[in-house]
């Protein structure tokens, strides 16, 4: 199958010398990471992570590499919080500091991007989870994530169903398949 740069590749130039180096790192290690893939309705593999390893890799000589290849139907992802309302939340700085920080909590925001970024012909079912109750709210999750995904033409409720969980009681059981759940 044929490998293909994301034209979305925030790198747009990689430095000679340091693809060689990391070329003759591979021709001695291997590739130690993979990388990762998108499969495309063409039947390429898009690469979502890891281009410089790639094309160091093609570099080195090798015909395979390994590859995670993102096929996932369902997927539960944490929207923690609205970053308004924790800021202008009760708080203490401290606490607003970490929950914001890169090992802190994922806003809705952080989530929205995240599923536009990655969302593919196969993902059919979205829960948003691990909700605040001070800092968020359902209908603001849903309302901001569905805003990204229908930034890339998506509209929940038609080719995905994406749903906010309760904070505080058991989510229902739901019966996967490769359909799109109604509610």
């Amino acid at each position: 199958s044929t490998i293909v740069a994301n034209p979305n590749q925030p790198r747009r130039s990689f430095d000679d010398e340091a693809l060689r180096e990391l070329a003759d790192s591979i021709r001695e290690h291997g590739v130690i990471s993979p990388i990762t893939l998108r499969k495309n309705d063409d039947g390429t593999y898009m690469i979502i992570a890891g281009e410089r390893r790639f094309r160091a890799a093609k570099q080195a000589g090798l015909s395979t590499i390994p590859a995670y290849i993102r096929t996932a139907n369902h997927l539960v992802i944490e929207a923690n919080h609205d970053e308004h309302m924790l800021l202008n939340g009760p708080y203490p700085t401290y606490l607003k500091e970490r929950i914001l920080s890169p090992s802190g909590h994922q806003s809705n925001d952080v989530c929205g991007e995240l599923l536009e970024r990655n969302w593919h012909p196969d993902l059919r079912n979205v829960w948003l989870c691990h909700l605040s109750l001070e800092n968020n709210d359902p209908e603001v999750a849903y309302a901001t994530v569905a805003s990204y995904l229908e930034e890339i033409d998506i509209m929940p409720g038609e080719e995905i169903f994406l749903k906010a969980l309760n904070r505080t009681e058991p989510s229902p059981v739901y019966e996967l398949n490769e359909e799109i759940i109604k509610e």
